[in-house]
């Protein structure tokens, strides 16, 4: 928010201000914000790994970020099967095309364990 404020060239003292009395008053938390993100992201099928990046490029700390993750009820194992499922119909008959699932998902932000998971569940018929 400060730094969308600064944009417009409102001056530091006024955002400085401003964010105070909106903290102050309980309008603009930083903890809150991250865990409502967290939630609306996992539902489009993203992973924790690049929610935090999202989050501190949008200048949460990382130890809130953390803790708003640590704190919502998001299974990111089945985000991740779930978004693998919508992206790919079947296991991977060669390795380039297990190469090309595997990177999507970790585009996507899943971990390792995650990913292997999810591609693990995929069927292996390609009539399903």
């Amino acid at each position: 928010m400060r730094t969308k404020l600064l944009v417009k060239e409102f001056s530091v003292e006024q955002v400085d201000n401003v964010l105070d009395v909106l903290a102050h008053e309980g309008l603009q938390n930083d903890q809150r914000f991250a865990e409502s993100y967290i939630r609306f992201r996992s539902r489009r099928g993203f992973g924790l790994r690049r929610l935090l990046q999202e989050l501190e490029r949008r200048g949460v700390s990382a130890s809130i970020a953390h803790q708003a993750a640590a704190d919502s009820d998001v299974d990111f194992y089945q985000v991740a099967e779930a978004a693998c499922k919508k992206k790919f119909s079947r296991k991977a008959a060669t390795i380039l095309e297990k190469s090309k699932q595997v990177r999507f998902m970790q585009y996507r932000g899943f971990y390792s364990e995650e990913v292997d998971q999810a591609i693990s569940m995929l069927s292996d018929d390609e009539n399903i």
